[in-house]
């Protein structure tokens, strides 16, 4: 099983969605884990490791190294690479 340059932590909100859409029109491959707000996913702290703010969404470019969060940011990262 190969693995992905991009990892997306994200839920089924606007904010959530606006990663993949980016990543499905690019044809970008991902691996992607849901975040559950009921269990309150998003303040675990190995969630909190990647994003302080521990909101979603947020992705992991292993390519890279690094987490970054906010869709603003992420979508502005991914259109870069």
């Amino acid at each position: 099983m190969t693995r992905t340059d991009i990892h997306l932590y994200t839920a089924a909100t606007m904010n959530g969605y606006k990663p993949v859409i980016f990543l499905e029109e690019a044809g970008v491959p991902y691996d992607l884990t849901l975040v559950d707000f009921g269990r309150q996913e998003q303040k675990a702290p190995d969630y909190l490791k990647l994003n302080p703010n521990g909101k979603i969404p947020t992705i992991v470019d292993r390519a890279e190294g690094r987490a970054i969060f906010e869709s603003g940011a992420i979508l502005w990262h991914l259109a870069q690479k």
